[in-house]
Protein backbone atom coordinates (compact mmCIF):
# COMPACT_ATOMS: atom_id res chain seq x y z
CA UNK A 1 0.00 0.00 0.00
CA UNK A 2 2.94 2.33 0.67
CA UNK A 3 4.84 2.08 -2.70
CA UNK A 4 0.87 2.31 -4.56
CA UNK A 5 0.76 5.84 -2.68
CA UNK A 6 4.35 7.02 -3.06
CA UNK A 7 3.67 6.47 -6.74
CA UNK A 8 -0.23 8.23 -6.54
CA UNK A 9 1.87 11.57 -4.65
CA UNK A 10 4.55 11.59 -7.30
CA UNK A 11 2.24 11.34 -10.37
CA UNK A 12 0.31 13.92 -8.50
CA UNK A 13 3.68 15.89 -7.98
CA UNK A 14 4.41 15.38 -12.06
CA UNK A 15 1.19 16.67 -13.58
CA UNK A 16 0.98 19.49 -11.11
CA UNK A 17 4.48 20.50 -12.40
CA UNK A 18 3.82 19.62 -15.91
CA UNK A 19 1.21 22.95 -15.90
CA UNK A 20 3.99 25.18 -15.60
CA UNK A 21 6.73 23.20 -17.34
CA UNK A 22 9.22 25.00 -19.45
CA UNK A 23 10.35 24.39 -22.99
CA UNK A 24 12.73 21.92 -21.87
CA UNK A 25 13.96 20.46 -18.41
CA UNK A 26 17.12 19.62 -17.73
CA UNK A 27 18.78 16.87 -15.36
CA UNK A 28 22.21 17.21 -15.08
CA UNK A 29 24.08 14.53 -12.84
CA UNK A 30 27.46 15.04 -11.60
CA UNK A 31 29.72 12.30 -9.94
CA UNK A 32 30.52 9.25 -8.89
CA UNK A 33 32.72 7.22 -11.75
CA UNK A 34 31.04 4.02 -11.15
CA UNK A 35 27.48 5.01 -11.92
CA UNK A 36 28.44 6.65 -15.23
CA UNK A 37 27.75 3.78 -17.35
CA UNK A 38 24.59 2.76 -15.26
CA UNK A 39 22.81 5.94 -15.26
CA UNK A 40 23.86 6.58 -19.13
CA UNK A 41 22.12 2.92 -19.76
CA UNK A 42 19.06 3.86 -17.53
CA UNK A 43 18.19 7.45 -17.96
CA UNK A 44 16.73 6.70 -22.13
CA UNK A 45 14.78 3.70 -20.23
CA UNK A 46 13.19 6.22 -17.81
CA UNK A 47 12.99 8.28 -20.55
CA UNK A 48 10.56 6.33 -22.58
CA UNK A 49 8.85 4.24 -19.79
CA UNK A 50 4.80 5.51 -19.15
CA UNK A 51 4.41 7.66 -16.52
CA UNK A 52 1.44 4.77 -14.78
CA UNK A 53 4.70 3.01 -14.94
CA UNK A 54 6.80 5.35 -12.56
CA UNK A 55 8.69 6.52 -16.05
CA UNK A 56 8.75 10.38 -17.93
CA UNK A 57 6.52 9.21 -20.60
CA UNK A 58 8.14 10.77 -23.68
CA UNK A 59 7.28 9.93 -27.15
CA UNK A 60 9.44 6.69 -27.50
CA UNK A 61 10.31 7.61 -31.37
CA UNK A 62 12.46 10.54 -29.75
CA UNK A 63 14.51 8.89 -27.06
CA UNK A 64 17.90 8.83 -28.17
CA UNK A 65 21.57 9.39 -26.42
CA UNK A 66 24.86 10.24 -27.33
CA UNK A 67 28.13 10.82 -25.75
CA UNK A 68 30.66 13.75 -26.31
CA UNK A 69 32.88 13.96 -28.64
CA UNK A 70 35.76 16.04 -28.75
CA UNK A 71 38.61 17.08 -31.43
CA UNK A 72 41.90 15.19 -29.63
CA UNK A 73 44.79 16.00 -32.19
CA UNK A 74 42.33 16.16 -35.26
CA UNK A 75 40.40 13.01 -34.54
CA UNK A 76 36.63 12.74 -33.13
CA UNK A 77 37.29 10.61 -29.78
CA UNK A 78 34.41 9.77 -27.79
CA UNK A 79 34.36 10.66 -24.03
CA UNK A 80 33.42 7.70 -21.81
CA UNK A 81 32.81 9.87 -18.75
CA UNK A 82 29.80 11.90 -20.64
CA UNK A 83 26.56 10.58 -21.95
CA UNK A 84 23.40 12.54 -22.46
CA UNK A 85 19.59 11.02 -23.41
CA UNK A 86 16.63 13.35 -24.40
CA UNK A 87 12.87 12.92 -24.53
CA UNK A 88 10.42 14.79 -26.34
CA UNK A 89 6.83 15.63 -25.63
CA UNK A 90 7.26 13.63 -22.09
CA UNK A 91 4.13 13.35 -20.35
CA UNK A 92 5.58 13.85 -17.19
CA UNK A 93 6.93 17.30 -17.99
CA UNK A 94 3.82 18.56 -20.17
CA UNK A 95 5.06 17.30 -23.34
CA UNK A 96 7.70 19.41 -23.06
CA UNK A 97 11.35 18.10 -23.96
CA UNK A 98 13.38 16.26 -20.87
CA UNK A 99 17.41 16.09 -21.18
CA UNK A 100 18.99 13.97 -18.87
CA UNK A 101 22.81 14.19 -18.64
CA UNK A 102 25.93 12.31 -16.27
CA UNK A 103 29.05 13.34 -16.10
CA UNK A 104 31.75 11.27 -14.05
CA UNK A 105 34.46 12.58 -11.83
CA UNK A 106 34.61 11.06 -8.67
CA UNK A 107 32.05 10.66 -6.15
CA UNK A 108 33.40 13.37 -3.76
CA UNK A 109 32.50 15.92 -6.34
CA UNK A 110 28.67 15.01 -6.42
CA UNK A 111 28.11 16.47 -2.92
CA UNK A 112 30.29 19.17 -3.15
CA UNK A 113 28.78 20.18 -6.95
CA UNK A 114 24.79 20.31 -6.14
CA UNK A 115 25.63 22.05 -2.40
CA UNK A 116 28.02 24.54 -4.38
CA UNK A 117 31.70 24.40 -3.25
CA UNK A 118 34.51 23.96 -5.27
CA UNK A 119 37.80 25.10 -3.39
CA UNK A 120 40.15 23.52 -5.19
CA UNK A 121 39.13 24.71 -8.48
CA UNK A 122 38.97 21.30 -9.84
CA UNK A 123 36.27 22.22 -12.72
CA UNK A 124 36.97 25.30 -15.16
CA UNK A 125 33.30 26.89 -14.67
CA UNK A 126 34.31 27.95 -11.19
CA UNK A 127 37.21 30.32 -12.84
CA UNK A 128 34.97 31.94 -14.73
CA UNK A 129 32.83 34.61 -12.76
CA UNK A 130 29.55 34.01 -14.66
CA UNK A 131 29.50 30.60 -12.74
CA UNK A 132 29.06 29.88 -9.47
CA UNK A 133 30.32 26.77 -7.83
CA UNK A 134 26.51 24.99 -8.28
CA UNK A 135 28.06 24.79 -12.24
CA UNK A 136 30.51 22.24 -13.53
CA UNK A 137 31.35 21.10 -17.01
CA UNK A 138 29.29 18.88 -19.15
CA UNK A 139 27.59 18.23 -22.44
CA UNK A 140 26.34 21.64 -24.76
CA UNK A 141 22.68 19.97 -25.74
CA UNK A 142 22.68 22.44 -28.12
CA UNK A 143 25.82 20.38 -29.81
CA UNK A 144 23.97 17.07 -30.14
CA UNK A 145 23.31 15.05 -33.13
CA UNK A 146 20.76 12.60 -31.54
CA UNK A 147 20.14 10.80 -34.67
CA UNK A 148 24.06 9.33 -34.66
CA UNK A 149 24.57 9.90 -30.68
CA UNK A 150 27.38 12.35 -31.33
CA UNK A 151 27.95 15.71 -29.23
CA UNK A 152 30.85 18.06 -30.32
CA UNK A 153 30.78 20.91 -27.37
CA UNK A 154 30.26 21.36 -23.55
CA UNK A 155 29.21 23.45 -21.68
CA UNK A 156 28.63 25.05 -17.73
CA UNK A 157 26.10 23.64 -16.56
CA UNK A 158 24.08 23.54 -12.80
CA UNK A 159 23.99 20.53 -11.44
CA UNK A 160 20.96 18.85 -10.23
CA UNK A 161 22.20 16.04 -8.67
CA UNK A 162 25.00 14.77 -7.36
CA UNK A 163 25.69 11.02 -7.34
CA UNK A 164 28.42 9.15 -4.98
CA UNK A 165 29.17 5.64 -4.02
CA UNK A 166 28.69 6.95 -0.20
CA UNK A 167 27.79 9.16 2.21
CA UNK A 168 29.84 12.66 2.93
CA UNK A 169 31.40 11.06 6.25
CA UNK A 170 33.19 8.11 4.28
CA UNK A 171 35.45 10.14 2.79
CA UNK A 172 38.99 9.90 4.89
CA UNK A 173 41.00 8.86 2.95
CA UNK A 174 44.25 10.33 1.42
CA UNK A 175 47.08 9.84 -1.53
CA UNK A 176 49.87 11.35 -2.79
CA UNK A 177 50.93 10.65 -6.60
CA UNK A 178 50.67 11.09 -10.16
CA UNK A 179 47.72 12.00 -11.66
CA UNK A 180 47.54 8.29 -13.37
CA UNK A 181 49.64 5.90 -12.67
CA UNK A 182 52.96 5.78 -14.96
CA UNK A 183 50.45 6.86 -17.95
CA UNK A 184 50.13 10.59 -16.96
CA UNK A 185 52.47 12.15 -14.46
CA UNK A 186 51.51 15.82 -16.34
CA UNK A 187 50.36 16.54 -12.13
CA UNK A 188 51.19 14.76 -9.30
CA UNK A 189 47.74 14.44 -6.94
CA UNK A 190 48.67 14.94 -3.34
CA UNK A 191 44.89 14.86 -2.02
CA UNK A 192 44.08 14.88 1.91
CA UNK A 193 40.19 14.85 2.54
CA UNK A 194 38.15 15.23 5.75
CA UNK A 195 34.52 14.69 6.15
CA UNK A 196 33.93 18.47 6.88
CA UNK A 197 35.60 19.40 3.08
CA UNK A 198 32.36 17.73 1.82
CA UNK A 199 29.22 19.31 3.10
CA UNK A 200 25.58 18.51 2.53
CA UNK A 201 24.00 19.89 5.57
CA UNK A 202 20.11 20.76 4.32
CA UNK A 203 20.32 18.55 1.17
CA UNK A 204 17.59 15.77 -0.11
CA UNK A 205 19.30 12.69 -0.21
CA UNK A 206 18.25 9.29 -1.78
CA UNK A 207 19.42 5.72 -2.05
CA UNK A 208 17.69 4.17 -4.97
CA UNK A 209 20.57 1.64 -5.89
CA UNK A 210 23.38 -0.53 -4.70
CA UNK A 211 26.53 0.09 -6.22
CA UNK A 212 28.87 -3.37 -6.39
CA UNK A 213 31.89 -3.30 -6.88
CA UNK A 214 34.50 -6.96 -7.36
CA UNK A 215 38.43 -6.94 -7.74
CA UNK A 216 40.41 -8.01 -10.73
CA UNK A 217 43.71 -9.47 -11.57
CA UNK A 218 46.21 -9.40 -14.61
CA UNK A 219 45.67 -12.04 -16.68
CA UNK A 220 49.41 -13.91 -15.52
CA UNK A 221 48.12 -13.86 -12.35
CA UNK A 222 44.96 -15.89 -13.54
CA UNK A 223 47.24 -18.24 -15.47
CA UNK A 224 49.73 -18.62 -12.13
CA UNK A 225 46.24 -19.76 -10.68
CA UNK A 226 45.10 -16.85 -8.66
CA UNK A 227 41.17 -17.16 -8.72
CA UNK A 228 40.14 -15.52 -5.56
CA UNK A 229 40.99 -12.97 -2.86
CA UNK A 230 40.34 -13.28 0.87
CA UNK A 231 39.72 -10.41 2.67
CA UNK A 232 42.90 -10.85 4.72
CA UNK A 233 44.60 -11.18 1.17
CA UNK A 234 43.15 -7.66 -0.15
CA UNK A 235 43.07 -6.22 3.26
CA UNK A 236 47.18 -6.67 3.29
CA UNK A 237 47.44 -5.92 -0.89
CA UNK A 238 45.77 -2.49 -0.27
CA UNK A 239 47.72 -1.71 2.58
CA UNK A 240 50.79 -2.08 0.95
CA UNK A 241 52.04 -5.17 3.48
CA UNK A 242 52.75 -7.57 0.11
CA UNK A 243 55.45 -6.73 -2.31
CA UNK A 244 55.32 -10.15 -3.49
CA UNK A 245 52.85 -12.65 -4.62
CA UNK A 246 54.93 -15.35 -3.17
CA UNK A 247 54.70 -13.85 0.39
CA UNK A 248 51.13 -15.77 0.44
CA UNK A 249 52.89 -18.90 -0.07
CA UNK A 250 54.77 -21.58 -2.64
CA UNK A 251 51.58 -22.08 -4.53
CA UNK A 252 51.35 -18.40 -5.61
CA UNK A 253 54.11 -16.72 -8.03
CA UNK A 254 57.63 -15.01 -7.35
CA UNK A 255 56.19 -11.73 -9.14
CA UNK A 256 56.22 -8.13 -7.40
CA UNK A 257 52.78 -6.55 -6.62
CA UNK A 258 51.30 -3.88 -8.65
CA UNK A 259 49.12 -2.21 -6.54
CA UNK A 260 46.63 0.30 -8.66
CA UNK A 261 44.30 2.31 -6.72
CA UNK A 262 42.29 5.14 -7.26
CA UNK A 263 42.81 8.69 -5.93
CA UNK A 264 41.32 10.20 -2.58
CA UNK A 265 37.91 10.98 -3.68
CA UNK A 266 36.98 7.91 -5.15
CA UNK A 267 33.66 6.23 -3.82
CA UNK A 268 34.95 2.83 -5.23
CA UNK A 269 38.08 4.03 -3.10
CA UNK A 270 36.18 5.18 0.20
CA UNK A 271 34.06 1.69 -0.18
CA UNK A 272 37.18 -0.63 -0.36
CA UNK A 273 38.31 1.37 2.76
CA UNK A 274 35.05 1.06 4.70
CA UNK A 275 33.59 -2.52 3.48
CA UNK A 276 37.18 -4.40 3.13
CA UNK A 277 39.54 -2.17 5.28
CA UNK A 278 37.34 -1.82 7.73
CA UNK A 279 39.76 0.21 10.06
CA UNK A 280 42.08 -2.78 10.52
CA UNK A 281 44.76 -1.43 8.17
CA UNK A 282 44.71 1.93 6.42
CA UNK A 283 45.06 2.22 2.57
CA UNK A 284 48.27 2.80 0.71
CA UNK A 285 48.26 6.23 0.49
CA UNK A 286 52.26 7.25 -1.39
CA UNK A 287 53.08 6.33 -5.06
CA UNK A 288 55.68 3.43 -5.03
CA UNK A 289 57.89 3.16 -7.80
CA UNK A 290 60.77 0.72 -7.76
CA UNK A 291 64.44 2.02 -9.00
CA UNK A 292 66.26 0.05 -11.98
CA UNK A 293 68.57 -1.94 -9.40
CA UNK A 294 65.21 -3.38 -7.65
CA UNK A 295 63.18 -5.07 -11.03
CA UNK A 296 60.71 -7.04 -8.88
CA UNK A 297 60.11 -4.61 -6.46
CA UNK A 298 56.49 -3.14 -5.09
CA UNK A 299 54.59 -0.80 -7.73
CA UNK A 300 51.79 1.12 -5.85
CA UNK A 301 50.47 3.72 -8.50
CA UNK A 302 46.83 5.96 -8.29
CA UNK A 303 44.23 6.65 -11.12
CA UNK A 304 41.80 9.18 -11.55
CA UNK A 305 39.21 7.07 -12.63
CA UNK A 306 38.29 3.18 -12.64
CA UNK A 307 38.81 3.20 -16.59
CA UNK A 308 42.21 4.37 -15.60
CA UNK A 309 42.52 2.01 -13.06
CA UNK A 310 41.88 -0.67 -15.13
CA UNK A 311 44.24 0.06 -17.83
CA UNK A 312 47.01 0.33 -14.67
CA UNK A 313 46.06 -3.78 -14.26
CA UNK A 314 45.58 -4.51 -17.92
CA UNK A 315 49.50 -3.40 -18.51
CA UNK A 316 50.64 -4.39 -14.98
CA UNK A 317 51.70 -0.45 -14.34
CA UNK A 318 53.92 -0.48 -17.12
CA UNK A 319 56.00 -3.61 -15.92
CA UNK A 320 56.79 -6.82 -17.37
CA UNK A 321 54.46 -10.13 -17.02
CA UNK A 322 57.82 -12.24 -16.35
CA UNK A 323 58.16 -9.46 -13.37
CA UNK A 324 55.06 -8.57 -11.71
CA UNK A 325 51.13 -9.12 -11.26
CA UNK A 326 48.52 -6.64 -11.15
CA UNK A 327 45.17 -6.03 -8.91
CA UNK A 328 42.98 -3.61 -8.39
CA UNK A 329 39.45 -2.90 -8.08
CA UNK A 330 35.97 -1.20 -10.11
CA UNK A 331 32.44 -1.54 -10.28
CA UNK A 332 31.74 -5.24 -10.39
CA UNK A 333 30.99 -5.08 -14.73
CA UNK A 334 33.31 -2.93 -15.60
CA UNK A 335 35.12 -5.37 -17.69
CA UNK A 336 31.77 -7.27 -18.64
CA UNK A 337 32.22 -6.17 -22.57
CA UNK A 338 36.23 -6.93 -22.20
CA UNK A 339 37.53 -3.93 -23.03
CA UNK A 340 40.79 -4.84 -20.83
CA UNK A 341 42.21 -8.15 -22.52
CA UNK A 342 44.80 -9.06 -19.73
CA UNK A 343 42.22 -8.22 -17.33
CA UNK A 344 41.07 -10.80 -15.28
CA UNK A 345 37.62 -11.36 -12.77
CA UNK A 346 38.60 -12.74 -9.60
CA UNK A 347 35.96 -13.42 -6.17
CA UNK A 348 35.87 -12.22 -2.92
CA UNK A 349 36.12 -14.56 -0.05
CA UNK A 350 35.27 -17.33 -2.95
CA UNK A 351 31.78 -15.61 -4.11
CA UNK A 352 31.27 -13.69 -7.02
CA UNK A 353 30.13 -9.92 -6.84
CA UNK A 354 26.46 -10.97 -8.34
CA UNK A 355 23.09 -9.41 -8.12
CA UNK A 356 21.61 -12.72 -5.72
CA UNK A 357 24.79 -12.86 -3.28
CA UNK A 358 24.34 -9.38 -2.81
CA UNK A 359 20.73 -8.98 -2.10
CA UNK A 360 20.61 -11.63 0.37
CA UNK A 361 24.44 -11.06 1.84
CA UNK A 362 26.26 -13.27 0.59
CA UNK A 363 28.71 -10.30 -0.37
CA UNK A 364 29.76 -7.73 1.33
CA UNK A 365 31.93 -5.26 -0.97
CA UNK A 366 29.22 -3.12 -2.29
CA UNK A 367 27.86 0.74 -1.39
CA UNK A 368 24.38 1.74 -1.16
CA UNK A 369 24.72 4.90 -3.16
CA UNK A 370 24.24 7.99 -2.20
CA UNK A 371 22.16 11.12 -4.07
CA UNK A 372 22.10 14.39 -3.31
CA UNK A 373 19.89 17.72 -4.31
CA UNK A 374 19.44 21.04 -3.43
CA UNK A 375 16.39 22.44 -2.08
CA UNK A 376 17.34 25.83 -2.32
CA UNK A 377 18.58 25.48 -6.40
CA UNK A 378 16.44 28.39 -8.13
CA UNK A 379 14.89 25.66 -10.57
CA UNK A 380 14.08 23.25 -7.81
CA UNK A 381 10.20 23.64 -8.49
CA UNK A 382 10.57 21.84 -12.14
CA UNK A 383 13.13 19.48 -11.08
CA UNK A 384 12.38 17.90 -8.09
CA UNK A 385 9.15 15.74 -9.10
CA UNK A 386 11.30 14.38 -11.83
CA UNK A 387 14.02 13.70 -9.70
CA UNK A 388 11.15 12.17 -6.99
CA UNK A 389 10.07 9.88 -9.75
CA UNK A 390 13.34 9.28 -11.45
CA UNK A 391 14.66 7.80 -7.92
CA UNK A 392 11.25 5.81 -7.48
CA UNK A 393 11.61 4.47 -10.57
CA UNK A 394 15.10 3.45 -10.08
CA UNK A 395 14.71 1.68 -6.82
CA UNK A 396 12.52 -0.93 -8.15
CA UNK A 397 14.43 -4.23 -9.11
CA UNK A 398 11.77 -4.08 -12.52
CA UNK A 399 13.42 -1.13 -13.97
CA UNK A 400 17.17 -2.28 -13.66
CA UNK A 401 18.78 -2.08 -17.16
CA UNK A 402 19.16 -5.64 -18.18
CA UNK A 403 23.23 -5.28 -18.88
CA UNK A 404 23.07 -4.15 -15.57
CA UNK A 405 20.94 -6.96 -14.03
CA UNK A 406 23.46 -9.34 -13.07
CA UNK A 407 25.43 -7.22 -10.76
CA UNK A 408 23.39 -4.15 -9.91
CA UNK A 409 20.70 -4.13 -7.10
CA UNK A 410 17.41 -1.93 -6.80
CA UNK A 411 17.19 -1.45 -3.28
CA UNK A 412 13.56 -2.26 -3.05
CA UNK A 413 14.70 -5.90 -4.04
CA UNK A 414 17.82 -5.60 -1.16
CA UNK A 415 17.13 -8.09 1.42
CA UNK A 416 19.95 -7.16 3.53
CA UNK A 417 20.53 -3.41 4.79
CA UNK A 418 24.01 -1.31 5.47
CA UNK A 419 23.26 1.83 7.80
CA UNK A 420 25.58 3.52 7.10
CA UNK A 421 29.23 2.69 4.90
CA UNK A 422 31.00 1.55 7.84
CA UNK A 423 28.89 -1.90 8.83
CA UNK A 424 28.36 -4.75 7.42
CA UNK A 425 25.43 -6.25 5.93
CA UNK A 426 22.89 -7.49 8.44
CA UNK A 427 19.25 -8.44 7.52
Amino acid sequence: MKKLVLGAMLGASLLAMASTASAAVEINIFGASAQNDYWNTAAPLYLAAPVANGGMGCDPATVAKANRYYDKGGVWTKDKKMGIAKGDNCAGAGGDTVYIQYTAVASFEGPRSVYGVDPDNLDSCSDNPAYDDHYREMIDETSCDFAIGECSAKACKDVTIGASDVAAESFTQSSTGCINGHVDCSEVLDISLTPDTIPTAGLDTYRPIVVPFRFFVSDNLATAGINNLTRLQAVLLFNGNVTNWSQFGPSYPNLGTVICLRHAGSGTHATLDKAVMRGDYPLASVQIVPPPFNPTGQVIYFNESSSNLMDCVNDLGGKSAATHGAVGYADADKNAAGTWPNVVNVTYNGVDALQDHIKNGVYSFWSAQWIYEDPTEPNYAVTHPIVQSMMAYSSIAANIPASKAPYWVAKNDLNVTKGTDFVLPKF
